[in-house]
């Protein structure tokens, strides 16, 4: 595995520990590097968190606005 560089295992270690939601000053603390190297750097989104995120943007856009108080009392 000489792929398997400190580098690699670096990214991997970011990019784990982003997917399961570990505080992000406290894994960039534990790799090292300052948060903004940690989060731009080494860490990478996988196919499966850009499809949620992906449908978290489609459910906000096809949402129906929701009528404002005053307009529900007028229609009362």
């Amino acid at each position: 595995m000489g792929w398997a560089t400190f580098q690699v295992l670096r990214k991997t270690n970011a990019s784990l520990s982003k997917k399961a939601g570990v505080d992000p000053k406290v894994a960039s603390d534990r790799r090292g590097h300052g948060l903004g190297v940690s989060m731009e750097v080494y860490t990478s989104s996988d196919m499966e968190q850009k499809r949620a995120a992906l449908k978290k943007l489609e459910a906000a856009v096809l949402r129906k606005p929701q009528p404002e108080p005053s307009e529900l009392a007028k229609s009362a």
